[in-house]
């Protein structure tokens, strides 16, 4: 799934707005974020367009391997 981000501003009272799209509408998410873009450069009071994405086919709980200790191993040469 994707996600377009953004916060519009209208008599000084930001908005966050949000817009989802389907797995396999990458495309259409993009050019969505284009077109907010394009509008903000018009003029338009729109900031911090962003898009994020989550893979829906991910295994395991979010945030799990932060308890993960990682640690450099120096190989001998």
């Amino acid at each position: 799934m994707f996600a377009v981000f953004w916060i519009e501003i209208h008599n000084q009272i930001k908005m966050s707005q949000c817009k989802e799209f389907q797995s396999g509408d990458m495309v259409a998410a993009l050019k969505f974020a284009d077109e907010l873009r394009q509008r903000q450069a018009a003029g338009e009071y729109l900031r911090h367009i962003t898009m994020s994405s989550e893979n829906t086919n991910s295994v395991g709980i979010p945030s799990a391997a932060m308890a993960y200790h990682w640690a450099e191993h120096k190989i001998a040469a």
